[in-house]
């Protein structure tokens, strides 16, 4: 198979870019071998990198492991996503190298007691807005990237573009895997699409963009 790849996502962005573009490669391999085996192709995904199982069948996870460990979680009501990137770049190796010099990881027991923390904030409420009652937004403890400190360090504009997300409105402001992409989340696409606008005059340019359907085909 030959593949022609037309990115839609930042490149070098911390998005995972290229992990999705795996997972689309081996569903394309799926399709075209016939093969209906979702369970090989995430035990294939998992040696080509952490992100991919997750993408093999796009949705909500909680993903525990090396992401390899997925467990389906409530589709949320629609939300809206501010796309902040940055024009400098960040070497992911050297974001886990700072991270590592810098004393940010965390033992197994208070892994544990977060996972399930935030499998309980996940969860929603019965009855509740959205596909399936979903919360589409963590409370502030929970929603950490815990790489923040180290690309901060490595790269001083991801600390400016997390304060404009939260001026434009965000409700949440991340940053995405190790950088130097970061994310506002907002209520609704309306709103990221005025934060946005507001924020036009950064370079790159700023993105609105709505979370992928719930549980909708990933298009191959």
């Amino acid at each position: 198979m030959r593949l022609v790849i037309e990115k839609r996502i930042p490149v070098a962005a911390g998005m995972a870019g290229g992990s999705a573009d795996a997972a689309a490669a081996l569903r394309l391999a799926a399709r075209t071998s016939g093969l209906a085996d979702d369970a090989l192709l995430r035990d294939i995904a998992a040696g080509l990198g952490a992100d991919v199982p997750a993408q093999v069948r796009p949705a909500r996870y909680l993903a525990t492991g090396a992401g390899e460990r997925l467990e389906p979680v409530p589709e949320p009501p629609p939300f809206g996503v501010l796309v902040l990137r940055c024009a400098a770049a960040l070497s992911t190796a050297a974001v886990f190298a700072e991270a590592d010099r810098q004393g940010l990881g965390r033992d197994g027991a208070e892994l544990a007691q977060l996972t399930d923390a935030v499998r309980a904030a996940v969860a929603g409420e019965p009855g509740g807005p959205g596909a399936a009652g979903g919360r589409p937004f963590l409370p502030p403890e929970l929603a950490v990237n815990d790489l923040e400190p180290a690309a901060r360090a490595l790269c001083p504009p991801v600390a400016d573009a997390l304060e404009a997300a939260r001026a434009a409105g965000a409700r949440q402001a991340l940053l995405c895997g190790s950088g130097p992409t970061v994310l506002g989340l907002f209520v609704d696409l309306p709103s990221a699409r005025g934060a946005a606008v507001a924020l036009g005059g950064r370079e790159p340019r700023p993105l609105a963009v709505a979370p992928w359907p719930a549980r909708a085909e990933a298009p191959a």
